[in-house]
């Protein structure tokens, strides 16, 4: 293999793994297909569940296409390592770009200089730290002494790094820690929320992740992981970690000499196993799309007489896990979840009541302060006003009370493992944002009819109270259910299999793949928690308002 430190016998051990694995995932991802097919046709028959939300939702095509952030920065070069200012704007569709020029990205002949997709990314706000990090496992892969590695490069103050481990990494310095704080923030929400996907399917979005988690699985891998990107970098990631684990390792153990060529040799060995597994993915999964594509429409038919045979399986199932288990379950759901809820609801509650108050308080002032005139023009610059309210800085202020949930979300981690501070807090802020963007919508369509502006603010600020305190509360709901299910399900499981096994082995042989005990007693368990947690909550937020009214009570009459 001329430089490369692997003979051809370990090329092809390569191949095979990168073939096998192909062929594992394309079974899964045709048998889920059709499976999430018939589940989508059965989940949109049932929800027929009105929303209980009352302010107007802004439609897709009308959403905010107007800038989150855009400024000058510092940027490093890709190929080059040099620092250059560019003019960088974070877009709406949170696929930032970078220009040369401010005037730049208002002229639609000047393209700019480049792009970032950063789904899958993640803000590293320390990169000096973070490369030391990288060192350490690098040096561990390699079997070397970290003494051994030449010290890293040292960013400058005021730089924050835009983070992938497999593609390339940004780093960007601010002016000053106004900028760096604001742009930190931006480019977090952006890499949640940037696109990766190709199709928009939920069928596909559903069989695609599932046949993921299965090939991992008869890959011999549990547990926690990342992917973000479209479908082939997601698939390439898989491989290439697969690889990792069962091959390269080994390879760039046995690299001998000084570090300069170890990583030089190191690098290119990186670039022909990339290579060689983008090479594989980009027509298997050419040829798995185009073979679903084809698929859909031929066993559609057959696949939608087969949902309601297989429905009033379920139904029956359902019906006899519920009679089944209840009995197994309550002195568990008292246990384990009950308990917890009080303790719980008074750590997270304070932040986010005072982050919902905050927000009204930001679009009544808005509102009152906005002249809005009475020509198509005049409007259309005041609702512009309001379509980027979710995106300022005033909003990033209104939100920073959840930053406070950080620190107990953590304490709450060290006894329940499956909470992820920051995620929480980033959903928390999104229901936020969206419940903000649906008043300023609503708020414009309302002003059409009525043009009188202190009356429909009104009218909007009642329905926007009463989204609000649902949006919060479901929220709630969230995290107690992130808490509280891993530990309950852990001990609920091995408690009821005597039970599901019989109801397992009657399931008629043509519909196993499409009828699951387990999922179905998911399904149930996961409404007994829904249930008992939503009446809890709504009784511990009641309490907690009366107990807020009666301290004003005692504030005034002190006062008086």
């Amino acid at each position: 293999m001329g430089l490369l430190p692997f003979d051809d016998a370990t090329k092809a051990e390569m191949e095979e793994l990168i073939k096998s694995i192909l062929a594992t995932f394309t079974t899964q991802y045709v048998k889920w297909t059709a499976i999430y097919m018939v589940k989508d046709a059965q989940e949109e028959a049932l929800s027929k569940e009105k929303s209980k939300l009352r302010l107007l939702q802004r439609p897709k095509d009308q959403e905010n296409s107007e800038p989150l952030k855009s400024g000058w920065i510092t940027k490093e070069g890709g190929d080059v390592k040099n620092w250059k200012k560019r003019f960088l704007v974070a877009h709406s569709n949170c696929i930032p770009a970078y220009y040369e020029k401010e005037s730049d990205p208002s002229d639609r002949k000047k393209k700019p200089k480049g792009v970032m997709n950063l789904c899958g990314y993640r803000v590293n706000t320390d990169p000096n730290a973070g490369k030391i990090r990288e060192l350490t496992k690098l040096a561990e892969k390699m079997k070397i002494d970290i003494s051994e590695l030449p010290k890293p490069k040292e960013y400058p103050p005021l730089t924050f790094e835009l983070n992938h481990h497999r593609r390339r990494c940004y780093f960007i310095t601010c002016e000053n820690q106004t900028d760096f704080d604001s742009w930190v923030k931006v480019f977090r929400d952006v890499c949640w929320r940037a696109p990766g996907w190709t199709i928009e399917d939920t069928v596909h979005r559903r069989a695609f992740n599932e046949a993921i988690i299965r090939t991992r699985w008869k890959l011999g891998r549990w547990g926690w992981y990342s992917y973000g990107g479209t479908e082939e970098q997601i698939l390439s990631e898989l491989i290439s970690d697969e690889l990792d684990w069962s091959i390269t390792g080994r390879i760039y153990g046995n690299i001998k000499g000084p570090w300069i060529i170890r990583n030089q040799i190191m690098k290119k060995t990186r670039a022909f196993i990339d290579a060689l597994v983008s090479a594989a993915v980009k027509p298997a999964w050419a040829g798995m799309n185009a073979s679903v594509k084809e698929l859909k429409p031929k066993v559609a038919p057959t696949l939608e007489k087969a949902g309601s045979e297989i429905g009033k399986v379920e139904l029956e199932l359902r019906e006899k896990i519920t009679d089944s288990v209840m009995d197994t379950l309550n002195p568990l759901l008292q246990k384990h979840v009950i308990p917890h809820l009080g303790g719980i609801f008074e750590i997270i509650r304070s932040p986010m009541k005072e982050a919902s108050e905050a927000v009204m308080k930001y679009f009544a002032d808005t509102v009152t302060s906005l002249e809005i005139g009475t020509t198509p023009e005049e409007k259309r610059v005041a609702f512009r006003k309001l379509d980027y309210m979710p995106w300022t800085m005033a909003m990033w202020e209104s939100l920073r009370a959840t930053e406070g949930l950080v620190d107990p979300l953590y304490t709450l981690g060290k006894v329940f493992s499956n909470i992820w501070p920051w995620w929480s807090v980033y959903r928390a802020q999104q229901r936020l944002r969206n419940t903000l963007d649906a008043a300023s919508y609503t708020f414009e369509q309302k002003i059409e009819e009525n043009p009188n502006k202190e009356s429909t603010k009104d009218e909007v600020m009642k329905d926007f109270e009463k989204d609000l305190s649902l949006e919060t509360l479901q929220w709630y709901a969230d995290v107690f259910k992130n808490i509280i299910m891993p530990p309950l399900e852990g001990e609920v499981m091995p408690a009821v299999q005597n039970i599901l096994d019989p109801l397992d082995s009657a399931i008629p042989d043509a519909l196993k793949q499409f009828v699951n005990v387990e999922d179905i007693f998911a399904g149930v368990l996961n409404n007994l928690v829904d249930e008992i947690i939503g009446k809890t909550l709504k009784g511990l937020n009641k309490a907690a308002d009366r107990s807020l009214e009666d301290e004003e009570d005692e504030m005034r009459m002190l006062r008086e």
